[in-house]
């Protein structure tokens, strides 16, 4: 059973402040609202 409820981003390698490299590098990221259900 997979219960992921969230999205991943490849970022591939990252480059930091440091120098350092992260190789292959991913963003887990969750949305908890659209722009669809916004209000003014």
């Amino acid at each position: 059973m997979n219960n992921i409820d969230y999205e991943i981003y490849n970022l591939g390698n990252v480059e930091l402040l440091s120098g350092e490299i992260l190789l292959s590098a991913k963003l887990a990221y969750k949305t908890y609202n659209s722009t669809n259900n916004l209000t003014s």
